[in-house]
């Protein structure tokens, strides 16, 4: 998932050296950014502003959610076969995860018979609104976008609007710009809160000797210029307070660490603390850690748990030496992304259903459906579901 990685690094104070900073952890009289958490009891009593669950309730959630899906998220066939020969743009960042994603973009577009084309440069916000431009000036049928509000690109918008051109935005959370063509729903904020909830109910469905009192004590290492992220910790905080009278989480700004030193300012704040829980908001931010928690190691095993987690997340699942990450399908949400440009485009309802997705854990990470590069899919046949929504099955 690429979140637009220049939404971390646009922000990223970069140190020239291989020094990290953090926001250190500290007795809560101590540090303004630990928070105490206060809610329900540990008993499974009334849940406070989370998701509404008991304790019971919300493992009950946490099981669920470990079973495979098997549907793309949108069940109603277009109404009419797409019309041929249109051209859909990507506008990138240029990582890896979003040339991943442009190629599914266009496996399903040459399904359509559609044309593609990817438009890199979205690198920071800078540059954003320039790089959409050069889509715009493409004249294409749509556009899709990672993260790119209107805040972002609002005057990009208005010219498609008037253009007539269709966006897609997944990883928006924001507001929309009134009358803008920008569609926020596949990936939007929904779903970076049910993700957050989630994993909040697993730590408390999983606390267990190592925390103290059965209360667990969270590090959450996170990029809150991405509003996406942002999302999700903020969904994740709500829900441990709401389910637990004393637990903890203590938010560190990972944006103030040059890249290489992600996983040493997490290992650090992780032996400082000696908290259990380890809450990485991307994968990128996990890269190293075993390694890192290995050269200092806290008193208490650190139980590493995350958003969208990648091929190694995934590996160190099956190895057992991490614990619970939310499945993210590159794939599916790419082909949802140009399915929902031909019913915009068609004039057929937009679709608003949640993306297939997994909590990826020790106990079922042999068993996921994966692609050939390891990474999550969920749903084998996925491309066939879409094909037949299409008329081409």
């Amino acid at each position: 998932m690429s979140m637009l990685t220049a939404r971390k690094t646009l922000v990223a104070v970069l140190v020239a050296s291989t020094a990290v900073l953090f926001s250190a952890c500290a007795m809560p009289a101590d540090d303004p950014n630990f928070v105490e958490n206060a809610g329900a009891p540990m008993d499974g009593g009334a849940a406070g502003q989370g998701s509404g669950q008991t304790r019971d309730e919300a493992a009950a959630a946490v099981q669920a959610a470990m079973a495979a899906p098997t549907s793309i998220g949108v069940d109603a066939p277009l109404a009419a076969k797409p019309k041929a020969g249109l051209l859909i743009v990507n506008v990138t960042d240029g990582s890896e995860a979003s040339k991943a994603f442009s190629a599914s973009m266009e496996e399903a577009a040459t399904a359509l018979g559609w044309t593609f084309q990817e438009v890199a440069g979205a690198d920071s916000i800078d540059t954003a609104p320039a790089a959409f431009q050069k889509a715009l000036d493409l004249k294409p049928a749509a556009i899709h976008v990672e993260g790119l509000g209107p805040d972002v690109i609002g005057d990009g918008l208005k010219a498609a609007a008037a253009a007539g051109i269709q966006v897609v935005c997944t990883g928006c959370t924001g507001d929309p710009l009134d009358g803008s063509p920008e569609d926020m729903s596949i990936a939007g904020a929904q779903q970076y809160t049910d993700w957050g909830t989630l994993l909040a109910s697993y730590v408390i469905s999983n606390a267990g000797p190592d925390d103290a009192n059965n209360e667990p004590f969270v590090e959450g290492f996170e990029s809150p210029a991405v509003p996406a992220y942002a999302t999700f910790n903020q969904a994740f905080s709500t829900q441990l307070s709401a389910l637990c009278n004393n637990c903890s989480l203590n938010e560190n700004d990972m944006s103030l660490n040059e890249p290489t030193g992600y996983a040493d300012a997490a290992a650090q704040a992780m032996q400082i603390s000696n908290g259990r829980w380890a809450l990485f908001d991307s994968a990128a931010l996990s890269m190293g850690i075993e390694a890192a928690l290995t050269a200092s190691p806290p008193l208490v095993p650190t139980a590493i748990i995350g958003l969208a987690g990648g091929p190694d997340n995934i590996k160190a699942l099956v190895a057992k030496t991490q614990m619970a990450w939310t499945g993210y399908s590159i794939p599916i949400v790419a082909w949802r992304v140009v399915d929902q440009m031909a019913r915009l485009i068609g004039g057929d309802a937009p679709s608003d259903g949640p993306i297939p997705t997994q909590l990826m854990t020790q106990d079922n990470a042999s068993g996921l459906v994966l692609d050939k590069d390891g990474s999550y899919l969920g749903v084998a046949d996925y491309q066939a579901q879409f094909k037949k929504l299409w008329g081409l099955g």
